[in-house]
């Protein structure tokens, strides 16, 4: 079997998702697809930092704002 990059993995899937499913933030996202919350938060600044995300919004979570994402591919 072909060995695969963990961190590309989580990248990509991350990016399916938020495509599939609309701007979402960040606890949320880590959430559904069960990954850590600062791992989702470190893959996103990546995803934005290269453009293939952009931040389109803060929202309150519980005790602190939090940013909604929406990838630039997305289908909603």
């Amino acid at each position: 079997m072909t060995e695969i990059s963990k961190t590309a993995d989580q990248a990509l899937v991350l990016l399916a998702y938020v495509a599939e499913h609309g701007p979402l933030g960040t606890t949320e996202l880590a959430r559904r697809l069960q990954m850590h919350r600062t791992v989702v938060h470190r893959l996103l600044a990546t995803l934005q930092g290269r453009g293939f995300i952009r931040r389109v919004g803060e929202t309150t979570c519980p005790a602190r704002p939090c940013c909604i994402w929406r990838s630039l591919w997305s289908r909603n």
